[in-house]
């Protein structure tokens, strides 16, 4: 008797090493997507390094990683790994035969990453696939793109009182801009709360506590780099749990998730008028389907396919 097998996936296990980031670590933890196991790797933790690598000087760091990376790759010859574009990461994986499959995954926009962006013909050389979130780079490089990729967690809603704008982020240069807005709206009437990491001693906070303002805001704020063309993780945050969404990034325009009703597109010309009437209107709900466009599910499923 023939057995039809309509899975288009090949049967082998996936491994995602790097991402360090908590919201990525818990979006990709998806266990299985059709038949194949999903692995995420987080080779900073001490089940893998012990607790002395932070102590270790950079050079022992490296090569402790690529000693790791190594044994995890010959233990699952079969296996497919995708690498966060990270300095280290890309520089390693350029030191090292590549005898598995493997792919790199940028987070940010290559430009940022200089071991990548002078390697890039090297590594693909090496048969190493090369993945962008930003049109603009996979244009300049090369390079194949997916879309960012969120997953939906149930929100618990603080005690303070409901937030009308909501930035949580490093500086990247967007303080002052951030700065701006809390004061106009803050005189305006509206509640703002602007938390910018990495300046005046401010401190990251795990995505669940940052999940936490979102329950009780109304709009996120989305301030991208320059030259920035694909979408930050906001936007999609914002569509996912029913929050309008104030941006700098005109890109998202050209997707589904733009509705006027629930995207206000930053520029110089925008008055705080415009943006009391945006924050003043309500948010329409966004289709099941375009939502999973931007699902774990469907970034997996397609690198997987590729």
């Amino acid at each position: 008797m023939r057995t039809q097998n309509n899975s288009k996936l090949p049967q082998k296990a996936a491994y995602f090493v790097g991402f360090w980031p908590d919201y990525d670590e818990q979006s990709l933890g998806i266990g299985q997507v059709g038949s194949i196991t999903v692995n995420v790797i987080n080779l900073k933790k001490s089940q893998y390094q012990g607790n002395l690598l932070a102590r270790w000087s950079k050079t022992a760091r490296h090569y402790q990683l690529k000693r790791l990376i190594r044994k995890l790759t010959r233990k699952h010859p079969e296996g497919l790994f995708f690498f966060q574009g990270k300095a280290n990461l890309t520089r390693i994986l350029s030191e090292i035969p590549i005898t598995f499959q493997a792919a790199i995954i940028c987070r940010n926009i290559v430009a940022r990453n200089k071991n990548l962006l002078h390697g890039i013909s090297r590594l693909k050389e090496k048969g190493i696939a090369i993945w962008s979130f930003d049109e603009a780079d996979c244009k300049a490089y090369s390079l194949n793109h997916y879309s960012q990729f969120v997953r939906k967690f149930h929100l618990q809603s603080t005690p303070e009182a409901e937030i009308d704008l909501l930035f949580v982020g490093r500086d990247k240069g967007r303080k002052s801009l951030v700065d701006q807005l809390h004061a106009a709206l803050s005189d305006a009437g509206f509640k703002v709360l602007s938390r910018v990491t990495g300046s005046g001693g401010i401190k990251l906070i795990s995505y669940q506590e940052y999940l936490s303002l979102v329950a009780n805001s109304k709009c996120l704020l989305d301030i991208t780099q320059d030259s920035q063309e694909g979408l930050s993780l906001r936007p999609i945050e914002a569509a996912l749990y029913g929050k309008k969404i104030i941006t700098t990034n005109a890109a998202i325009k050209k997707t589904a998730l733009y509705n006027a009703n629930n995207v206000l597109i930053l520029n110089e010309a925008t008055t705080s008028s415009e943006i009391a009437m945006f924050l003043n209107s309500s948010q329409e709900p966004i289709a099941a389907e375009v939502l999973y466009e931007y699902s774990p599910e469907n970034f997996v499923t397609r690198l997987l396919n590729s």
